[in-house]
């Protein structure tokens, strides 16, 4: 399949802001203390690579912790294109240390709305959040 990055962020929009809505409801102690570590060692990562990795980590765990099959599938799917050359390129491109410290700060927001069990502001965090990086790596919505 055949997909473009501005495509990539019209999915993640519309599904992973509910997947953490979901994960705020129903997420283990282990799996928000998991989640605390990724955005420790994102934070502390020494290279794009690295930081990359724990990103994707920190999105996979709220997925798992949403329980629910069929999105965690239609999320691999993201995460496929997420895990491309292109859009490896492109977010190299994008991130600045600037944008690497407010992308640590937004996990831990949408890690304080779960751990608060606060779905809604859960959804909202990682809806800003994506809303962020698809500026960063795209240019304004128009």
């Amino acid at each position: 399949m055949r997909t473009y990055p501005a495509e990539v962020f019209e999915a993640r929009l519309i599904i992973e802001p509910k997947i953490t809505a979901l994960a705020a409801l129903r997420a283990t102690r282990q799996e928000i203390d998991e989640m605390q570590k990724s955005i420790d060692r994102g934070s502390a990562a020494e290279s794009l690579a690295e930081f990359e990795k724990w990103d994707a980590v920190f999105h996979r765990i709220i997925v798992g912790a949403a329980r629910n099959g069929l999105l965690a599938s239609l999320y691999e799917g993201i995460h496929a294109v997420r895990a491309g050359n292109l859009w490896g390129k492109m977010k190299e491109h994008s991130l600045t240390p600037e944008r690497r410290k407010a992308y640590i700060a937004k996990h831990q927001a949408i890690l304080d709305a779960i751990n608060d069990r606060d779905s809604r502001e859960a959804e909202r965090n990682m809806y800003d959040h994506i809303v962020e990086a698809r500026a960063n790596i795209l240019g304004p919505a128009t």
